[in-house]
């Protein structure tokens, strides 16, 4: 008899996460850029938008995305056909300490959230924070005060995950 778990009846229904959107801004790093292919399709999100204004080095991103490369919609975009794309009765939250953020604990998520994040160094910009009806933070009790922006995204879609179930 085999031990092995079947990876869909261990996680369980994707169906309840499908309307989330991830909308990553300017991230510098191919690796960076595949981490969050990859997240998109764990999480089983509708759709990643990605804008950069150079892309980045496609052979390292398939790279550090794996499968997912193939599994996930995604797509490198800008701002204005960003603002074509945006869809109806979506909440936009930022995964940022600005001034005016919740805890993510502190925070309920609506179904249908985009979830923002921003670039590695200098976060979300100022065109991008006028998209944000909501910000987010990650309490820290370490030293540390920040995260790599493809785990503070993990942390974020998997308490969202942990609301909806």
């Amino acid at each position: 008899m085999s031990k092995t778990i079947q990876a869909n009846k261990f996680f369980g229904d994707k169906s309840i996460i499908n309307d989330i959107i991830i909308i990553a801004e300017n991230i510098s790093t191919p690796e960076n850029i595949g981490s969050l292919i990859r997240l998109t399709d764990n999480i089983g999100a509708k759709k990643l938008f990605l804008i950069n204004k150079i892309i980045p080095n496609q052979t390292k991103i398939k790279r550090s995305s794996s499968s997912a490369y193939n599994n996930v919609d995604f797509k490198f975009t800008d701002y204005n056909e960003l603002k074509s794309d945006i869809f109806k009765n979506y909440t936009f939250v930022g995964i940022d300490t600005i001034n005016n953020s919740k805890s993510i604990y502190e925070y309920s998520f609506n179904k249908k959230t985009a979830f923002i994040v921003g670039n590695e160094k200098s976060g979300i910009s100022s065109e991008m924070i006028k998209f944000c009806q909501n910000f987010i933070h990650i309490p820290m009790p370490g030293n540390t005060k920040s995260m790599n922006v493809s785990h503070a995204l993990a942390v974020s879609l998997f308490e969202y995950y942990r609301q909806m179930l």
